[in-house]
């Protein structure tokens, strides 16, 4: 059982970017004192590549059309896991699209990978109604609820896969019943990069999932009421792609204040606005 630490989230940040500094000072450094030659430079930057688990993109012709049974945009933790649970409920066509690299340049990768799970011994209303003031009352309470109470399934399930939390459960800004698992790692790999590498593993061990990285998705394409895909570009070579799906799935992060917090400047909104902009209510 890992014991219960009360800290800021101001603190807990601060923190984690800390350490974070400091592990990558001590891995340059690591790198400078054991230099090696020319050829094995090359093959050991070839395995950290390798251990990264990097998914290759498809690539396509201008005016590109994709038909596919469910259409995610967005490949961090939510895009990701929305992947794996369709495989895993037997939706044949899957494509995945991201703007940057799949799932490595999502904000989730970049973080401390901590998350909030509800456990089976925890009050989950206690913690439902500390979630519901932190967010200023402006949620769907039974959003919450249903997060809430299939919290402790989730959190088995990532168990199962070999992840592991080894750091304290922290109590933040005073919070009573939410608690934050902490020391994220799997394989090797800590914090966010842990995570993501996990749900990667998972993800490219079902067929049928197709994957357009460096691809900017723009516009939501509707008929009538319904949305039936979207259309956007490829960042690199300027090639236009339109997706064609009987379900679309927005998980193109979050948005914020920019403020001086951290990943604060990749927090760009764009599930928002294009959900707007074909017409839902925010």
């Amino acid at each position: 059982m890992c014991n219960k630490t009360d800290i800021s989230r101001r603190s807990f940040l601060k923190h984690s970017a800390v350490l974070g500094g400091a592990a990558a000072t001590a891995v340059a450094t690591s790198g400078l004192l054991t230099a090696p030659p020319e050829a094995e430079a090359a093959e050991d930057m070839s395995a950290t590549f390798a251990a990264s688990r990097i998914i290759e993109s498809e690539q396509y012709e201008d005016k590109t059309i994709v038909d596919i049974d469910l259409l995610i945009i967005g490949s961090g933790y939510a895009g990701m896991w929305a992947a794996l649970t369709a495989a895993e409920q037997g939706v044949a066509s899957i494509a995945m699209v991201d703007k940057g690299a799949i799932a490595q340049s999502s904000v989730a990768s970049m973080t401390a990978g901590s998350t909030s799970f509800v456990l089976e011994d925890d009050d989950m209303y206690g913690c439902m109604e500390e979630l519901v003031k932190v967010s200023e009352f402006l949620s769907r309470q039974d959003f919450w609820e249903d997060m809430l109470s299939t919290s402790p399934a989730r959190y088995n399930k990532i168990l199962s896969w070999g992840v592991n939390y080894l750091g304290d459960r922290i109590y933040s800004d005073g919070n009573t019943y939410t608690a934050i698992s902490t020391g994220i790692e799997y394989q090797g790999k800590q914090a966010g990069k842990a995570m993501i590498a996990a749900l990667v593993d998972q993800v490219t061990a079902h067929g049928g999932i197709r994957y357009f990285s460096k691809t900017m998705v723009t516009q939501l394409l509707k008929e009538g009421e319904s949305v039936v895909g979207a259309a956007g570009f490829n960042r690199i070579n300027g090639n236009t792609i339109a997706f064609r799906s009987k379900a679309t799935i927005l998980a193109a992060g979050k948005c914020s204040f920019k403020g001086q917090h951290a990943m604060g400047e990749v927090e760009t909104g764009d599930s928002y606005a294009m959900a707007y902009a074909a017409g839902a209510v925010l």
